[in-house]
């Protein structure tokens, strides 16, 4: 096993954007609860929580040889919210086509996802544990789960590398002058 005691947090902040789920999206960021006691190990905390936290974490923890994981899932075949009703009451007119591709969207998913909820576990208790899958690696800082949350993160983090190299100069342009006694 790597370390005391590792942390794995859970979000689905990679996803990439789709109209009419943006609350949807928002809400699985949110601190969904904690499980103290996770395949026999009660130091293992499994939470919810949105990227930021856990990255403070991985360099706070550190010292104490606590080890933190982002997992970041994809679409699995799970009982979640493809199984609740697509709210519709009281629309808004403005929205009615948006809404319409989101419904068709949310309403073709269901039994599609390419996500295996036991293999993902697998994967999950193979890090914790240093076996299988994570065998003579490092500890992962980021665990992405499906061939979605990989390309959704290589994607997204191409979409900000190309913003990063469009604004630049405008980066680099706002700090203080050498010049300047001051700083």
């Amino acid at each position: 096993m790597y370390g005391i005691s590792p942390q794995l947090h859970i979000s689905e902040l990679t996803r990439k954007p789709q109209q009419g789920l943006g609350i949807y999206a928002a809400s699985k960021a949110a601190v969904h609860g904690k499980l103290s006691l996770v395949d026999g190990h009660e130091n293992i905390l499994l939470i919810g929580l949105v990227s930021a936290v856990a990255e403070s974490l991985m360099g706070e923890l550190a010292p104490f040889n606590i080890k933190v994981t982002l997992v970041q899932p994809g679409a699995f075949r799970t009982e979640g919210i493809y199984g609740q009703a697509y709210f519709t009451t009281n629309p808004v007119p403005a929205y009615d086509q948006t809404r319409a591709i989101s419904m068709a969207r949310f309403a073709s998913v269901p039994g599609h996802e390419k996500g295996d909820p036991d293999k993902a576990a697998e994967a999950i208790v193979d890090v914790v544990r240093g076996e299988g899958v994570a065998k003579g690696r490092p500890w992962p800082p980021y665990l992405f789960l499906g061939e979605d949350a990989e390309a959704d993160v290589r994607s997204k983090c191409s979409k900000i590398l190309a913003t990063v190299d469009q604004w630049a100069d405008v980066a680099r342009a706002v700090s203080f002058d050498d010049s300047n006694p001051q700083n």
